[in-house]
C-alpha cells in the first residue's frame, strides 16, 4: 500500500465511521482550565464526549507525542461520555493511539466501552508487574468476565503505540472472529471458545473508565476511531499508515 500522509488522508473517506476523536485538533477541545470538559466528534455524527464534573475531567497535554496534544486520564475517576451512541452494531473496527502510564492499583483499564460495564469494549491489562514492562490487549462483546480477545503482554508501557481491535460479526471461534493488531502487525488472540454476541444495555460511548469508576485508564489517548463495520485489510492499512505518520510511531 502506498504511503498516504496525514495531510491528505481523511478517515471519513472510509465508510461506516461512527466516531472520530482527535486530541491534536484544538478546535475540537473545550477546556476548563487545563482539563477537558468536552471532546468533539469529527465523524459528522455528533457523538461529542463530555464531562461536567471538574474533578472527573482528564488533563489536556500540549506539545506531547510528536509535538501534538494528547488527553491524559488519571486511572481513577476521569472519563468522557457521549449522550448517545448508535444502536445496531454487529461488527466493529477500533483504532486508538495511546500509552499506558501505570496501574493506579487497577489491572484492567477501560479505553472505551459502549455500556455501563465493558460490553463492546476495548480494555488494556497493566497488572502483570509493578515495574509495568508491558500490557495486554483485551476485547469484550457482552460479558465483562469473559475475554473475547486477549493478546497477552505485548506492548511496553514505556512507548506509545496504535492498536486495532476488529470483530467480524460472526458468532464462531473467538480466535478467528475477534482479531487485533499492534503497531501495524497482527497479534495472536489467545482467547478460546465460542463468542456470544448480542445487543448492549446502554448505548453511550464511555472513554477512559466504566460507569462505576472502578476501571479507569491511567494513560494518554491521542486519537480514537471506531467504525461500525468489519474493515478490509486495505482500509486498515490506510488508517494505520495515517496514524503512524501523524503521531510519529
Amino acid at each position: 500500500f502506498g504511503f498516504m500522509s496525514p495531510q491528505t488522508f481523511n478517515p471519513k473517506s472510509i465508510a461506516n465511521l461512527s466516531v472520530w476523536l482527535d486530541a491534536s485538533d484544538t478546535s475540537t477541545i473545550t477546556l476548563n482550565g487545563s482539563t477537558v470538559s468536552q471532546w468533539n466528534d469529527k465523524s459528522g455524527n455528533g457523538y461529542h464526549a463530555s464531562q461536567g464534573t471538574a474533578n472527573n475531567q482528564p488533563t489536556y497535554v500540549t506539545n506531547d507525542k510528536n509535538g501534538l496534544a494528547t488527553i491524559s486520564f488519571d486511572g481513577s475517576n476521569d472519563s468522557l461520555v457521549t449522550s448517545s451512541f448508535a444502536n445496531g452494531w454487529t461488527t466493529f473496527t477500533s483504532f486508538v493511539v495511546m500509552r499506558v502510564l501505570g496501574t493506579s492499583g487497577i489491572g484492567l483499564q477501560v479505553v472505551w466501552t459502549r455500556s455501563t460495564d465493558r460490553q463492546r469494549a476495548v480494555v488494556v491489562d497493566a497488572s502483570n508487574s509493578a515495574a509495568l514492562p508491558s500490557y495486554a490487549m483485551r476485547g469484550h462483546l457482552i460479558s465483562s468476565s469473559v475475554n473475547d480477545f486477549l493478546s497477552g503482554n505485548v506492548f511496553s508501557t514505556a512507548n506509545w503505540g496504535y492498536i486495532v481491535h476488529k470483530y467480524d460479526g460472526t458468532t464462531s471461534s473467538r480466535t478467528t472472529a475477534f482479531t487485533g493488531r499492534l503497531n501495524g502487525s497482527a497479534v495472536t488472540n489467545t482467547a478460546t471458545g465460542t463468542i456470544t454476541n448480542g445487543s448492549v444495555a446502554n448505548t453511550v460511548l464511555r472513554i477512559g473508565n466504566r460507569s462505576d469508576g472502578t476501571r479507569g485508564l491511567n494513560g494518554k489517548i491521542g486519537e480514537l476511531l471506531v467504525y461500525a463495520s468489519d474493515l478490509t485489510s486495505g482500509n486498515i492499512a490506510s488508517i494505520e499508515s495515517y496514524l503512524k505518520s501523524k503521531w510519529g510511531l
